[in-house]
């Protein structure tokens, strides 16, 4: 059921799928001129390339017309780093699968009211899916001691990801939207009753081996949230890294209420965590989270002086694993400020509610008033090939009381003009003829 190594992974039959490049025959394939790297960093490349040889994930290869290079990338632990190949030109002839990804808010709302959740992590994901035979040679690559291409799908090729869910679509196709959800190469098995759940995780263990497909026996990937509060608002932002680059996975967002707007503000920030670790609960039991913040929340919610609303925090996130990192980097912070900022607050939704109730109770509109004579143009939203329809319609003190339906056919290019400039001149009309 599990992998521990690239040997115990056998991959996916080609005869169920394959990734497929279908590049542009009008693109000329492009051969990178090869990167020089310090001896230092050539072991490194070398040693990372005896494991793919070992794992039979690339081969070796000769005479390609696409010919790319390697890159490294630093990861989070210190002196570590990332072998990686650009395809940036490779990527560029190649044309855009649009495959539908699940959306994330919806796979949120789908998973609320489940009595237990389970994760599946599967191993080396991507590379279980092999390169189909014709394009292996393109995604060749160069390194000091000769060129090589990939016999399995690799990370960084374009509709990669498009690829791997068209797999998992198939494969649990009778259980996505019941017993379980998929986003690529993360799984969920969900179970509305606790007693129904060994049963689904059994049907979703079946479906796995059945496909040769191996779980990793390590935990997830970690998580990172970012929060930021305003006099009305209190937000949080929830993003995951891959390859040193950032990618938001979801966002809360919540309205203060009278009494909350009063909270010191370092509460607001707590609570602004504990919004997020309600509303995006199954990513916070999955993985751990670490809040990014330079703020000492962690103290306050431990605080032997911690009010009671503090305490119900605290025991409410005691219930994920947290950890509390200052904020080295602002890009997923700005997202935060931004959903902060376009959000209403409670006060201001609250006075357009009440505006409109008592619009609609003394008959008036909650509209700015128009002057006595102007003569009322409305389109009915229809707008095609044959043109488009409105109403014109004089003042309603004017006797007679005028209302005509337009309809306007026109090119779709010029409807729009048509509509603007000519009702005008028939409300003209209908108003002379009105007067005579």
């Amino acid at each position: 059921m599990f992998a521990w190594s690239p040997s115990d992974m056998p991959g996916i039959d080609p005869n169920i799928i394959c990734h497929r490049l279908h590049i542009n025959p009008t693109c000329k394939p492009v051969a990178q001129k090869k990167r020089n790297f310090a001896p230092q960093r050539v072991a490194i490349i070398e040693a990372e390339i005896d494991k793919l040889l070992a794992a039979s994930f690339i081969e070796e290869v000769s005479y390609s017309e696409w010919l790319a290079n390697v890159v490294l990338v630093a990861k989070q632990e210190k002196g570590k780093w990332r072998v990686c190949v650009d395809y940036t030109d490779l990527n560029k002839a190649c044309p855009k699968d649009s495959f539908p990804l699940p959306r994330i808010d919806q796979l949120v709302d789908f998973t609320s009211g489940n009595q237990l959740l389970s994760f599946l992590d599967p191993y080396s994901d991507y590379n279980r899916i092999l390169m189909h035979e014709d394009d292996k040679v393109k995604t060749s690559f160069i390194i000091e001691r000769g060129t090589y291409c990939y016999k399995v799908m690799p990370f960084g090729l374009k509709n990669a990801g498009a690829t791997y869910q068209r797999l998992v679509n198939k494969i649990f196709k009778e259980h996505i939207g019941k017993t379980m959800e998929v986003y690529v190469d993360d799984m969920l098995v969900k179970a509305p009753k606790r007693a129904d759940h060994i049963g689904n995780l059994a049907e979703a263990f079946s479906r796995l081996c059945q496909y040769r497909i191996k779980l990793n026996p390590i935990p997830g990937e970690d998580l990172f949230v970012y929060l930021t509060m305003s006099n009305s608002v209190v937000n949080s932002a929830l993003i995951r890294e891959e390859l040193e680059a950032q990618h938001p996975v979801s966002y809360t967002s919540k309205a203060l209420l009278d009494a909350e707007t009063g909270y010191p503000k370092l509460e607001n920030l707590i609570l602004a965590l504990a919004v997020s670790a309600r509303k995006l609960r199954p990513y916070y039991q999955a993985h751990r989270v670490i809040v990014m913040t330079d703020f000492p929340l962690r103290s306050i919610l431990h605080s032997p002086d911690a009010s009671q609303r503090l305490m119900k925090w605290a025991i409410e996130l005691s219930q994920s694993d947290l950890l509390y990192r200052p904020k080295t980097v602002i890009k997923a912070q700005v997202l935060a400020d931004f959903v902060a900022e376009f959000t209403p607050s409670a006060e201001k939704e609250k006075l357009v509610n009440q505006k409109k109730e008592s619009s609609k109770a003394d008959g008036t509109s909650a509209e700015p008033s128009q002057p006595r004579d102007m003569w009322q143009l409305r389109g009915d939203g229809a707008l095609n090939q044959k043109g488009a329809g409105a109403e014109s319609s004089s003042p309603p003190h004017m006797e007679p009381y005028w209302s005509k339906l337009l309809r306007l056919a026109s090119k779709p290019r010029t409807t729009r003009q048509n509509t603007r400039h000519c009702s005008p001149a028939y409300a003209w009309q209908m108003s002379s003829q009105s007067n005579s």
